[in-house]
Parts: structure tokens; sequence; C-alpha cells
């Protein structure tokens, strides 16, 4: 049985392909031709197109990369005024500034003090903070007017028994009130 479906399957086949009509070759490549030339014809604009796209992609590619070039020198230059304030904040501290915030105020821009990558230039800092407090003497503390605070620990007792208990904290906060 399965030679006779093999048989009627090849002549349903064989039957069409005689009642086909035949090709020769230069009728094949008329017909590609044709197709070719449609199918170009479609696409003819495909280059054109393809140029604005790479156009406008080099365009958005050169904004992207200007917005990133401007945010780094946004976050560059904000970091490096925040660097320039607390360098002149620790001078100021250390040459014993009342108000550190003032020195910085007094002090003014940070115009050559600040390189490109950041670094600050510590000595000139010292140096005008140290102008600064020559100038505006109020601005600073004298060396007599520090006062120590009083150390609960170094204080004695009231009691006579020999023991270091510390006094009480009222006491503490009187002597300390009448030696600032």
């Amino acid at each position: 049985m399965a030679d006779e479906a093999t048989e009627t399957t090849e002549g349903a086949e064989s039957a069409p392909v005689e009642a086909e009509k035949k090709f020769t070759q230069a009728d094949i490549d008329r017909v590609v031709q044709d197709r070719l030339a449609r199918e170009r014809q479609r696409y003819s604009d495909y280059d054109d197109l393809k140029a604005k796209v790479d156009a406008q992609k080099s365009e958005a590619e050169k904004a992207i990369e200007a917005a990133r070039a401007e945010g780094a020198k946004e976050v560059a230059s904000k970091y490096q005024k925040r660097l320039f304030e607390a360098e002149v904040r620790s001078h100021a501290a250390a040459l014993k500034f009342r108000d550190t915030g003032d020195a910085l105020s007094v002090f003014g821009d940070s115009e050559g003090l600040v390189s490109d990558d950041g670094s600050v230039d510590g000595a000139a800092i010292q140096k005008r903070l140290s102008e600064i407090a020559s100038q505006k003497p109020y601005l600073v503390d004298a060396p007599s007017q520090v006062a120590k605070r009083p150390s609960l620990k170094s204080r004695g007792t009231k009691n006579t028994d020999g023991d270091a208990k510390p006094t009480r904290a009222a006491d503490a906060l009187r002597d300390w009130a009448a030696g600032r």
C-alpha cells in the first residue's frame, strides 16, 4: 500500500510539471532583473536616510558629551569650593580665629589658590590668614584669653577624708564662669 501511495504522489507531481510553462534562461534573467530594480527603487533613499541618522546621531553624541563635560565641570567647581572653604576654616582654627566663618568671609575668593586638579595651596592660605589676623586682631583670640575648661578630675572635694571625689556640678560651673 505504501508503494501505491508513492506512485499516486509521483503521478500527481509530474502532471502539473508538464502543464507548467517552460522558461528560458533569458526569461528568468529578465524577471530577476525586474524584481531587483523594484527592490532597489523601494530602498533608493536608504543611503540618504542613513547619512541623516548618522548626522543626527553625531549631533546627539556631541550634545551628550558637552552635557557630560559641563556636569563634570560643575561638580568639580562645587567640590573645589568646598575643599577651599574647609582648608581656610582649618587654617583659621589653627591660628585661633574666634569664628572660622568670619575668617572665611574676610578671606575673599579662592582665585589662584585652587588648581584644576583640586589641590589647594595651603601655604598661601596660611600666609593670607596671618595677614588678616595682623590687620584685624579682634578676629583672633589673644593667647591670654584662651581659658581652660575646668576638669572635674582635677578639682578637689570639700570632704576632708582624702578621697578625690568631684565637687557638685554647680560649684564646678561657678568656678568655670569665674575663670572665664
